[in-house]
């Protein structure tokens, strides 16, 4: 709290030599290498905390997000759906679940700036099967089906689209 984070360091390897299996230690490790910009560390330490206890909800949750600012979205959906996986009551499964289909689409968009069209057009497909109305995935989907030359199939996904769901956008 001091940020004397050299000292902290210091004293939660003491900690850690004392309990090298102690989960709340390597959580303030790998705490202490993210507000020190050392991601790769603080990546160790979550999995090292994953070896412990592979269903780790906080542990899962930093993975995530780490992934998340980094845009690895291969490593963040698979994240997600162990976090999915593993969350206890119904209402955090179904908001685990739209992180899932963000990330999802965020993915299919990251693949389609980067003209990987097979991964954003897999994508996309995904999101439509967990959520057909999303209006967004249609529209990535249809842009993939148009750099691959399918505009007549891109017409007919967009009309279909707009039928379903009449959005203006669409139109």
């Amino acid at each position: 709290s001091e940020e004397d984070y050299q000292k902290a360091r210091e004293y939660y390897q003491q900690a850690r030599d004392l309990n090298p299996r102690n989960i709340d230690v390597l959580l303030s490790l790998e705490g202490l290498m993210e507000k020190t910009g050392r991601i790769a560390d603080a990546l160790r330490y979550i999995e090292e905390i994953l070896d412990l206890d592979d269903e780790n909800l906080t542990a899962l949750y930093k993975k995530r997000d780490i992934f998340e600012k980094q845009e690895k979205w291969d490593d963040l959906v698979l994240a997600q759906k162990t976090i999915l996986k593993n969350e206890h009551t119904e209402k955090d499964k179904i908001r685990e679940r739209q992180n899932l289909v963000g990330y999802k689409y965020e993915y299919g968009r990251y693949s389609l700036e980067n003209g990987d069209l097979e991964k954003a057009k897999k994508a996309f497909r995904t999101v439509l099967r967990l959520e057909k109305d999303l209006i967004p995935a249609n529209l990535g989907l249809a842009e993939v089906l148009l750099q691959e030359g399918e505009a007549e199939e891109a017409i007919n996904l967009l009309e279909k689209a707009y039928e379903q769901t009449s959005s203006m956008i669409v139109l």
